[in-house]
C-alpha cells in the first residue's frame, strides 16, 4: 500500500487476491484493444456545423413529401420524441460551444443561458412541426442519416494509459506492466510512484517508445530506498521534447512534462502532456514546505498556462471531486479538493471523471485498500484544442499495487481546424530496423563472416566505383550500402529477443509446472461451465479427466460429511487455489530468469 493516502472508512480485504486471468492468458485472450475502438466512437462527435447543415439540407429534400395534417397524432409525437433524443448529443456540442464563447463575466453567462434556453425551445417547436407533416419513409431515411452522422468520426483520439505502480521492485509487477503496454499499445503511458531514487525505466520493457523520467527522492534514514518518481513514455512516431521542471523543487520526483508535435496532413501542432504524482498532504498555504500540495498546484498552474497551445494532465491526483467517488462518509470539503478545484478554475480545465455521470466508487474505483476505495487517478485537459474526451478503468490485473490502471482518450483539434493523424492502433516496433546485439568475447568469428558478407555484394554491384557528386548519387549509394549492411547484420549477428515476438504479444512465463497448472485451469473452466449448464455427463463421455474431479469431490464428501461444499463451490475454490499456485510459480520462474540474465551479462 502506498504510504501517502487519505484515510477511508470501509473495509475490503479482497484486494490482494489474485484474479482468474493471469499473465499470458490475460494478454493473448483479449487480443487487440477493442475497448479503445468502442471508446473512440463515443468520444468523437461531428462538428455542430456539419450536423446543422445536414439537417437543413435534409429538410429541403423532403419538402416534396408534405402530406395532409390529418394523420394520427400518436405517431407524430412518437417520431418527435425519438428524433429529439437522437439530437440531444449533437445539440449539446452546440450548447457547449456557445457557452464557452460567452463565458467570462456574470452578465455574459446569464445572457448565454437565456439564449440557449430560447434556442432550445425554438428548436423543439420546429422539430414537432416538421415531424407532423413528414411521411413514414422520409422519417426513417432522416433517422438513418442523422444516426450515420453521429457515429462517424474524423480521426482517432490520443490514447493514454496511466498507473500508480506503488514501486517497481517486484518482477511480476514489472512484467505485468510491460504486458499491459504491449497489449494495448497506447500512444502515451505514464507510470507514477516508482519509489526509486535512481532511474528505473529499464525495468519496464516497452519497445517503440521514447521514455522520460523524473526519479524519486531518497527517504530519510534509508539512502537505498526512495519515494515518488514518475516515468512517461511516448511512441516514437510522435515527436516529443522534454520540458524542464527541475528548477521547481515542488515538482521534484512528481512531474514529467513533454511538448508533443501532433501530426496532421500539412504539418503538426503542439500539445503539452503532464504526468503527475500529486502530494496527499494538502497544506493550507504555499509556505516554506516546497512539497505541500498548495505549492505543487501553483507550479502546475504555471506549467499549464505556459503551454504553447492545448495541454492535458494525467496521473495520481490524490483527490476526489464528489461524494460518489469515494466510499468515505465524510461530506466536508477538504483542502485538497479546494486546491484542486482552484487549479481547474484558474486553468479553465476539464476533469474527465467529472464529465461522466455514472462514476461510482463501488465499481469504478482506481484505488482500494483495507479501509475503502475511491477514484483518485484522474485526467484533466484544457478547454482549448480538445473537442471531447473519455476515461475508464482499464480491465487489466496488476499485482502488488493498490491502484488500477486508467485509460483516457482525447479528441484533439489543430488551431487551423485540421484533424490529427493518429493510427487506430500502434504497430509493434519489431518491423523497424534496430541495432543487433554485439557479439560476445568468444564470437569474434561473427565479425569476419559479416565483413565477407558485405564485401561480396559491394564488389558485385560496383559500388566502390561510384563517386558522390550530387544528392541523387549520394542517395543511391546510401540506400544500397544500408540494405547490404543491414542484411549482413541480420544474418551474422543475434537480434534482440523482443524482435522475435509477435505483434502486441508479451513474453510468456512457462515451465513444465506452469504448463500443468494452465492445463488444469482450462479443464476446471470447462467443468464449471458444464456444471452450470447441467451437461457434466456429456462432458464426461468426451473427456476422461472429468471422472478424476468427480471422484475427488466424492472422497471429500466422505471425509467431511455435511461440512463438505457442493460440487460447484468446490470447483471454484479449486480454481482459485490453482491460480494462487500458478502466480507463485511464475514469480519463481521470473526471478530465475533474471538471475540467469544477470550472470550472462557478467560473463560477457
Amino acid at each position: 500500500m502506498s504510504h501517502e493516502r487519505l484515510p477511508l472508512e470501509e473495509d475490503d480485504s479482497r484486494r490482494y487476491e489474485p484474479r482468474q486471468c493471469m499473465s499470458e492468458d490475460a494478454v493473448s485472450a483479449s487480443g487487440p484493444s477493442n475497448d479503445a475502438d468502442r471508446m473512440e466512437q463515443e468520444v468523437c462527435w461531428p462538428s455542430a456545423l456539419r450536423f446543422t447543415s445536414l439537417l437543413t439540407v435534409t429538410c429541403r429534400l423532403f419538402h416534396s413529401e408534405w402530406v395532409e395534417s390529418g394523420r394520427g397524432q400518436s405517431m407524430v409525437h412518437e417520431r418527435a420524441k425519438w428524433l429529439f433524443l437522437l439530437c440531444q448529443s449533437p445539440m449539446s456540442v452546440i450548447f457547449g460551444f456557445v457557452s464557452a464563447c460567452f463565458s467570462g463575466t456574470a452578465s455574459c453567462f446569464t445572457f448565454a443561458c437565456f439564449s440557449l434556453l430560447h434556442f432550445f425551445l425554438a428548436f423543439t417547436q420546429s422539430l414537432h412541426a416538421f415531424t407532423s407533416h413528414i411521411s413514414s419513409n422520409a422519417f426513417v431515411i432522416l433517422f438513418g442519416l442523422l444516426l450515420l452522422v453521429m457515429v462517424v468520426h474524423t480521426s482517432h483520439p490520443l490514447h493514454i494509459i496511466s498507473l500508480n505502480a506503488n514501486g517497481l521492485g517486484d518482477l511480476m509487477k514489472c512484467n505485468a506492466i510491460s504486458s499491459m503496454i504491449q497489449q494495448h499499445r497506447p500512444h502515451i503511458w505514464v507510470i507514477n510512484e516508482t519509489k526509486s531514487p535512481t532511474p528505473a525505466v529499464s525495468r519496464v520493457c516497452a519497445h517503440g517508445y521514447n521514455t522520460f523520467e523524473n526519479p524519486g527522492v531518497h527517504t530519510a534514514g534509508s539512502p537505498a530506498h526512495g519515494k515518488w518518481g514518475v516515468i512517461l513514455g511516448v511512441c516514437n512516431t510522435i515527436h516529443a521534447q522534454h520540458v524542464d521542471t527541475f528548477f521547481d523543487s515542488s515538482l521534484t520526483g512528481r512531474v514529467v512534462a513533454v511538448d508533443l508535435v501532433i501530426p496532421t496532413a500539412h504539418g503538426g501542432f503542439p500539445h503539452r502532456l503532464i504526468g503527475v504524482y500529486v502530494p496527499w498532504d494538502p497544506g493550507m498555504t504555499a509556505g516554506p514546505d516546497p512539497h505541500s500540495s498548495s505549492a505543487f498546484w501553483m507550479s502546475i498552474t504555471q506549467l499549464c498556462r505556459h503551454s504553447p497551445y492545448s495541454w492535458s494532465l494525467i496521473g495520481d491526483c490524490n483527490v476526489t471531486l464528489n461524494i460518489g467517488e469515494t466510499s468515505s462518509r465524510s461530506t466536508s470539503l477538504s483542502q485538497a479538493q479546494l486546491q484542486y478545484q482552484t487549479f481547474l478554475c484558474d486553468c479553465h480545465a476539464v476533469d474527465i471523471w467529472d464529465t461522466q455521470n455514472d462514476v461510482d466508487a463501488a465499481f469504478t474505483y482506481t484505488f482500494r485498500n483495507h479501509i475503502g476505495q475511491s477514484v483518485i487517478d484522474r485526467a484533466v485537459h484544457s478547454t482549448v484544442g480538445v473537442q471531447s474526451s473519455k476515461i475508464e478503468v482499464l480491465d487489466f490485473f496488476i499485482g502488488s499495487t493498490d491502484h488500477r490502471p486508467i485509460r483516457a482518450l482525447l479528441s484533439l483539434s489543430a488551431p487551423d481546424g485540421q484533424s490529427p493523424l493518429f493510427p487506430s492502433s500502434l504497430t509493434n516496433s519489431s518491423n523497424q530496423r534496430v541495432r543487433p546485439l554485439y557479439p560476445k568475447c568468444h564470437e569474434c568469428a561473427r565479425f569476419i563472416a559479416f565483413s565477407n558478407e558485405v564485401d561480396h555484394p559491394v564488389l558485385l554491384c560496383g559500388l566502390s566505383g561510384i563517386t558522390v557528386a550530387d544528392d541523387s548519387s549520394f542517395d543511391v549509394l546510401y540506400h544500397a550500402l544500408t540494405d547490404i549492411i543491414c542484411n549482413a547484420a541480420s544474418l551474422h549477428f543475434e537480434q534482440p529477443r523482443w524482435m522475435t515476438q509477435k505483434e502486441g504479444s508479451a513474453q510468456k512465463i512457462v515451465n513444465p509446472t506452469i504448463r500443468i497448472l494452465v492445463r488444469e485451469g482450462h479443464r476446471l473452466g470447462r467443468l464449471i461451465a458444464a456444471t452450470c449448464g447441467h451437461s457434466i455427463s456429456e462432458l464426461a463421455t468426451k473427456a476422461p479427466w472429468v471422472v478424476d474431479y468427480l471422484n475427488a469431490h466424492a472422497n471429500l464428501l466422505i471425509a467431511q460429511g455435511d461440512r463438505a461444499p457442493q460440487f460447484l463451490p468446490y470447483l471454484l475454490t479449486l480454481r482459485r487455489t490453482l491460480a494462487r499456485i500458478r502466480y507463485a510459480e511464475e514469480r519463481i520462474e521470473l526471478h530465475s530468469r533474471a538471475q540467469q540474465s544477470a550472470q550472462g551479462h557478467i560473463r560477457a
